[in-house]
Parts: C-alpha cells; sequence; structure tokens
C-alpha cells in the first residue's frame, strides 16, 4: 500500500474544534511494533487489549511516557509489562498525533519497530500476544487508522501524522500522514496541521 501525505489543511486543534470547554493539552505515548522471523517468514507480535482504551482490538505495545522517562525508557518499559519481552534493538519510526472529539487530551504517540528482545512473550492482564504473518496482519480487527501506515512503518520508513477521530472513537473525521527515511527530518505540518495545499 502506497501513501502520501494527504495535504489537506487539517484544523488547528482548539477546544472549539473538539467541542470541550478546558483547554487541550498534550500527553505523550509509545507504540511498538515487534517483529520476528518464523522459518524465513517474516512475522508481527500483537497483542489483544483484554482491557480499558482500545479493547477488543489487536495492536502494538506501549502506553504512557512517564514524568522522568524517557520516550525509549517508556517504550522498553511498557513492552516488558504488557507482553514480557525486553527490548534489545529497535529504531524510532516518527510520530502521530490522534484527537478525539468531545476530549480534550491530545495523544502524541511516538513509534519504534522493535528489531531484537530478550524473554518469552506471556499474557498479561491486560494484552493477549499472538504472532501474524506479515501478509496477514488483522486490520479489520485493529485501529482503523493503522491500515494508513503500519505497512509503510514495517517496511521501513518514519511516519509523521495526525488523526482526528469523532466522538466514538472509531470513525476519522480527517487526517493527514506522510511518510520520510529514518533520520531524515521530521514533518512537523503532519503532526500539528499546518500543511498547505
Amino acid at each position: 500500500m502506497e501513501q502520501a501525505c494527504q495535504h489537506v489543511r487539517m484544523h488547528p486543534i482548539t477546544k472549539e474544534y473538539l467541542e470541550v470547554e478546558a483547554e487541550p493539552y498534550v500527553k505523550e505515548y509509545t507504540l511498538c511494533q515487534v517483529l520476528g522471523n518464523n522459518d524465513g517468514q517474516g512475522q508481527l507480535l500483537l497483542g489483544y487489549k483484554k482491557r480499558g482504551f482500545g479493547a477488543d482490538l489487536w495492536n502494538g505495545f506501549g502506553g504512557k511516557v512517564e514524568k522522568g522517562e524517557t520516550v525509549e525508557e517508556a517504550m522498553v518499559r511498557e513492552l516488558e509489562e504488557e507482553c514480557g519481552l525486553r527490548a534489545t534493538e529497535w529504531d524510532a519510526r516518527g510520530s502521530i498525533v490522534f484527537t478525539y472529539k468531545k476530549s480534550e487530551k491530545i495523544m502524541l504517540v511516538h513509534h519504534f519497530v522493535v528489531t531484537g528482545f530478550e524473554g518469552e512473550e506471556v499474557e498479561t492482564e491486560e494484552m493477549r500476544p499472538q504472532w501474524f504473518d506479515l501478509e496477514n496482519i488483522p486490520y479489520k480487527h485493529m485501529w482503523t487508522d493503522d491500515e494508513f501506515w503500519l505497512h509503510e512503518v514495517l517496511g521501513g520508513k518514519a511516519v509523521e501524522g495526525r488523526f482526528d477521530y469523532d466522538e466514538s472513537k472509531t470513525v476519522i473525521e480527517t487526517f493527514d500522514v506522510k511518510f520520510r527515511e529514518p533520520g531524515a527530518p521530521a514533518n512537523e505540518a503532519c503532526l500539528w496541521g499546518q500543511a498547505q495545499n
């Protein structure tokens, strides 16, 4: 799947746009995709979310960046907490901003691809891990936005983007996404809605 930056004029993230009374604020998160290999077949480890935000969907592993943590430290910690693996090798693969109508929280999610790890995956109270062949990723049972960026990130690209969801947190109202080579300058316009037509 080839996907370029959508180059739409994203609305500034204001309390009026999000339909909230308080001023919007940014909370940082991490999300990592764990790559493996089974007899030459590339695989992706996903977790079935058993509770909380994103319940009943397959997803990568991640969560909130705690006070005093770097995003890398948060990624390593969250992966181990959610499925028992400890990341030893990874690449940063950009960031995506998520907004949701009726919520003042703006989620800034830092993305990683993990290619080295220690331990064995285990089911936890929050996640049930399962390996999927790269040709059989269960997009129909994942967050709607994953189809727009995950394939490119797994293929080696970094991403910058923004997805604005409706109040149900299932329908994307508008989005902007761009891919680049890892290490190339980030496209802040795709994150904060300053892309030009």
